[in-house]
């Protein structure tokens, strides 16, 4: 294979021909010639003799490329748009080395006096054909810069639409890690401007684009209302008692959706929020057989109306399997169309593929993916990564191994608390299955810093190995379940919440509250010791690469031990009252509340350069309502038994220590 020299300070020629998707090659071109500056301060210049020169070649797989050198021309030619972006893409990473989530780490380019070109005779095809990011429960990074915009969604957070910059920075994240797909944030309404403007930037460079499952195309239940209230009308949202309600909403959308290219479907039918539509919708029997048969109707009825409008006979279309979806679709109730993408979703605290997953039987009429999660909330991993590589190894090889492979989408919540999970996810989906996820590890950690990889893949290690298991969950989803960050804070809400409530004894027997404080003793043990040897391995770091180090991984652990030493306390103090030590029970709580308070130490270590302002939003854990319920059981311990006032304990509020009143589900 023939090998070309990049050197420091000269110039390069770009030729192009005429494309379709001009707009997508021409923002990667500029993303090259902005990395051959910043590695070898090579300018691009009309009459330089090197010359890149790109091309479409439609012999060529699409999403593949071939590179061929000539004396002083480096020719990429690629099946599709997509493929020459790889090309781009693979040179940037792989020659000038530069990590594609540059803009997500606010690392410096680490300069070079040379760089060498090798010719590549064919990429390899991508190991899943769609494969792609969502970005949910999204507050860090929507909170970071100044909104873009409102949406009308009465429901926290989500009212605010993400920054256009941020947009264009995830969307050349997304491609320098080649993946072609975004869905780029929860309860998005393309009738708003600042959303459908996020729309446009995302399919002009060349990504697919689709809808959270909550949303199926494109309209969630605040969609639905404010569709309706804005033609004056007051609808009420149900599929069952108003079919033509939807009919009417569903081509709206499909119609503004169908302006872009590059869109795959959602179908589905759900209720508000993230919860069954039944959950929301009285006429709706209670009968899972009923209800399958609503939404296998519902989905029908979706598919006919896109085919229409877009006049497209094969539509790309997915129909998510997560939670009530999963189980009507198991137990046969649930009929999805031929020609559908059935998606199969992993359980974030199990980490492995729901049992459904290997209960259904697969059809040639279909295709199969997945829906994984990087980060998830309310349990986590979401302030604190907590992917572990293996876990996530072994999930893409059984689905590559099952051909399940047409459809990779991951939950990465705000992105910057899980990079490393998120590169591996993407290293996965595109190039299949590594040796090991050391190896796996150690191409992160060397991106990182050339120099102290070795160092850096210990302390990551070192990290992941603090997990612990949760002995006493009487989980039923098969497979163990970890303290992560959000479910060592449920362990806190949910004791004060079964506590302050009076209704202790039907969730905990001694055995149980025995087990819960010792378990969060043990986290809070473990973090203590992995924090301590963090720091210490951190001083090994200089300059920007200590900064993203003392970022990624000592923040966290940080985080992480002060939850834990929280959870551990409130459950402690609980148990001290229930036997009789109020004194010691009150000494206690107010030591929980003291160690919560060490959070806001912490978090502005995060907050610096490019990433001040970073937890403006911190809305999903919230600290501080935290804090608030963790005062509300040290005054209610405060008094004596027969004087308590305990909290009211109200039909269909069993899960409120998530604070369920704050997110609106009553």
């Amino acid at each position: 294979m023939k090998k070309y020299t990049l050197r420091k300070n000269q110039t390069v020629c770009i030729q192009t021909e005429t494309i379709a998707d001009s707009t997508a090659l021409t923002a990667a071109i500029k993303d090259l010639v902005e990395d051959l500056y910043g590695v070898l301060k090579i300018t691009k210049y009309d009459n330089a003799q090197t010359v890149f020169r790109f091309c479409i070649d439609e012999s060529i797989q699409k999403e593949c490329y071939s590179l061929t050198i000539t004396e002083n021309v480096i020719c990429f030619s690629g099946g599709d748009t997509l493929g020459l972006l790889w090309g781009i893409y693979d040179l940037c990473e792989n020659v000038l080395n530069v990590n594609p989530f540059r803009k997500f780490l606010d690392l410096s380019y680490r300069e070079k006096t040379t760089a060498e070109i090798e010719e590549i005779h064919l990429s390899p095809f991508p190991a899943f054909k769609y494969r792609g990011w969502f970005f949910n429960d999204e507050d860090y990074i929507t909170g970071w810069r100044t909104p873009s915009g409102k949406r009308p969604v009465d429901y926290l957070f989500y009212s605010n639409i993400m920054n256009h910059k941020t947009v264009d920075e995830l969307v050349e994240t997304i491609l320098r890690s080649k993946l072609n797909l975004m869905i780029p944030s929860s309860f998005l309404n393309i009738d708003v401007v600042a959303d459908e403007e996020n729309i446009r930037r995302i399919t002009e460079r060349g990504l697919y684009v689709s809808q959270h499952h909550i949303e199926p195309l494109g309209v969630s239940h605040f969609t639905f209302t404010d569709y309706f209230k804005r033609k004056g009308k007051e609808v009420i949202p149900s599929y069952y008692s108003s079919p033509e309600a939807y009919d009417e909403i569903w081509r709206h959308y499909i119609k503004k959706w169908a302006k872009y290219k590059n869109v795959i479907w959602q179908i589905g039918l759900r209720g508000k929020l993230d919860r069954p539509v039944w959950k929301d919708d009285p006429s709706i029997k209670n009968s899972e057989e009923f209800a399958g048969q609503l939404i296998s109707k519902a989905l029908v009825h979706q598919l006919n109306i896109i085919k229409e409008i877009t006049n497209d006979k094969n539509p790309i279309a997915t129909m998510t399997l997560w939670e009530e979806g999963a189980e009507l679709y198991r137990k046969g109730y649930l009929s999805i169309p031929q020609g559908v993408t059935v998606v199969f979703t992993n359980w974030p605290r199990t980490q492995l593929m729901r049992p459904d997953y290997r209960q259904i039987t697969r059809c040639k009429e279909y295709t199969y993916g997945a829906y994984h999660h990087t980060g998830s909330f309310c349990a986590g991993p979401h302030a604190v990564q907590g992917q572990k590589l293996s876990l996530m190894r072994n999930l893409f090889k059984t689905l590559i191994d099952n051909g399940d492979n047409e459809f990779m989408i991951s939950n990465v919540q705000n992105l910057r608390e899980v990079v490393y999970g998120a590169y591996a996810m993407t290293k996965f989906a595109f190039n299949g299955i590594f040796a090991s996820e050391e190896e796996l590890s150690y191409l992160w950690c060397r991106s990182i810093s050339p120099e102290k990889a070795q160092i850096l893949v210990s302390m990551y290690s070192e990290f992941y190995n603090t997990f612990t298991i949760n002995n006493w969950d009487d989980y039923t989803l098969e497979g163990t379940t970890y303290w992560f960050d959000g479910f060592i804070r449920l362990a806190g809400l949910f004791a004060i919440d079964k506590y302050m409530k009076n209704v202790w004894d039907n969730h905990f027997t001694d055995q149980r509250a025995d087990a819960y404080v010792r378990e969060m003793k043990e986290c809070y043990d473990l973090w203590t010791k992995t924090q301590e040897k963090i720091y210490s391995m951190l001083q090994e770091f200089e300059g920007e690469e200590k900064t993203f180090v003392t970022d990624n991984l000592y923040v966290q652990a940080s985080i992480i031990k002060i939850l834990s030493h929280w959870a551990y306390l409130i459950n402690k103090a609980i148990c001290e009252d229930r036997n009789d030590n109020r004194e010691n029970a009150v000494a206690t709580a107010s030591e929980a509340i003291a160690v919560l308070k060490k959070i806001f130490d912490i978090l502005p270590i995060a907050e610096h350069g490019k990433f001040t302002g970073w937890y403006n939003l911190e809305d999903k854990f919230d600290y501080k309502l935290m804090i608030k319920t963790s005062e509300d059981l040290l005054h209610f311990l405060s008094a004596p038994k027969n004087e308590r006032v305990y909290w009211e304990d109200l039909p269909g509020t069993s899960g409120n220590y998530i604070l369920n009143y704050k997110y609106h589900l009553g």
